[in-house]
């Protein structure tokens, strides 16, 4: 039932966290012809030659047991991280520095009047 040629035979095995596995084996089949004999006196190893018999294939395999999700591992802790406090007296010690360079150009401004 299975014409004569070389074919794939691909496993795909599907596991339930969703992870996917693949298997093939190359297979030559030959219902109809005959193997083409070596022309020379030596005998030279062959690749074996599987018939088949019919187009079903059944595979048995030993199925394992289903693991248990892996817990993800804790991050480590950010060493950039700032905390609202910090950046609240960032804000405030930039904004004393602006108040200060501005009363300080005014002092100087104010001089050059006089």
């Amino acid at each position: 039932a299975i014409s004569d040629g070389e074919y794939v035979v691909r496993l795909r095995v599907t596991s339930q966290d969703g992870t996917i596995q693949d298997a093939t084996v190359a297979v030559q089949v030959r219902n109809y012809t005959t193997p083409l004999l070596a022309k020379s006196t030596s005998i030279a190893p062959q690749a074996p030659t599987l018939q088949i018999a019919s187009p079903i294939v059944v595979l048995a395999s030993a199925t394992a047991a289903p693991r248990a999700p892996v817990a993800p591992s804790p991050l480590p802790s950010n060493p950039a991280a700032l905390t609202t406090s910090s950046v609240y007296a960032g804000f405030w010690r930039g904004a004393l520095v602006v108040a200060v360079l501005f009363l300080m150009l005014g002092l100087i401004l104010l001089k050059r009047r006089q």
